[in-house]
Order: C-alpha cells, then structure tokens, then sequence
C-alpha cells in the first residue's frame, strides 16, 4: 500500500511539474461555433485546397 501511494504520489509531482513548467496545458472548453456559421478557414483547409486546386489544372499535352 505504501509503495501504490509514494507511485502515485510521485506521478502527481510530476504532472504538477509539467504544468508549472507550461510543457503541458490542461484542455480548455472551447464554445461551439453557431449553427449559421461557415466551417472555419484556417491554414491546414486552405494548403489542402491550394494543393488539391494546383494538381487538377494540369493539361495533358499527350493525345
């Protein structure tokens, strides 16, 4: 029993160092978006779509 508790005793030490330290970030609550907003514009959609949009404009010059 004593050995369960100085592990976990030791675990929360180390969490607790984690977050101290800004290594680790507890989850924040995030408010969902509104029901008539358009899906987000961030960098990953829009590289996706920049790549995606440059490979279908090739001509093929083979007949």
């Amino acid at each position: 029993m004593t050995i369960i508790l100085t592990c976990l005793g030791a675990a929360l030490l180390v969490v607790t160092g984690a977050v101290i330290s800004g290594g680790f970030s507890l989850p924040c609550w995030r408010e969902p978006p509104a029901a008539g907003s358009a899906e987000p514009d961030d960098q990953l959609t829009r590289d996706i779509r920049a790549m995606l949009a440059f490979g279908g404009e090739e001509e093929s010059d083979e007949a």
